[in-house]
């Protein structure tokens, strides 16, 4: 228990507990304490320790999960969203995709208007998935910056 302790004493005040050990009754230092107390009690102290400590690392689990996928679940529907576009603009342009096209039957398929006007769509969409992830005061990402708060 000591040794664990000593392992949480150093690493309690790192930027990647700080930014998620935010419930005070299950906090990093209340988990030390209860490691402390219990040093020299037993199993029965032994086993309380590590239901802190493993109740704390849930906590932190659920934590970090959170802020990850307030990330990545908005990037992940823009990749949707960029695939069925994509997907659209493909069955628009071809009308038979068994058959293989020349060159020149390729390029009358994907001219030059079409290939533009989804390109600009997805950045679009780019843009204003990005811009949102940024701005979401409650997304992951601010925990990122060092002055978000």
């Amino acid at each position: 228990m000591g040794f664990l302790s000593g392992v949480l004493e150093a690493v309690k005040d790192e930027n990647e507990v700080t930014t998620y050990d935010t419930d005070p009754t299950k906090n990093i230092n209340t988990v030390i304490t209860t490691l402390n107390n219990n040093i020299g009690s037993g199993r029965a102290g032994l086993a309380a320790s590590v239901d802190a400590v493993k109740g704390w690392l849930e906590g932190y689990e659920i934590e970090h999960n959170g802020k990850l996928a307030s990330i990545t679940g908005p990037i992940y529907g823009l990749k949707t969203n960029l695939e069925t576009e994509i997907t659209k603009f493909k069955k628009k342009d071809l009308k038979d995709p068994q058959i293989m096209m020349s060159d020149e039957e390729y390029g009358k398929a994907f001219n030059t208007k079409n290939v533009e006007r989804v390109i600009e769509h997805c950045l679009l969409q780019t843009k204003t998935c990005i811009k949102d992830i940024f701005e979401d005061s409650n997304s992951g990402f601010q925990a990122l910056i060092p002055d978000a708060e």
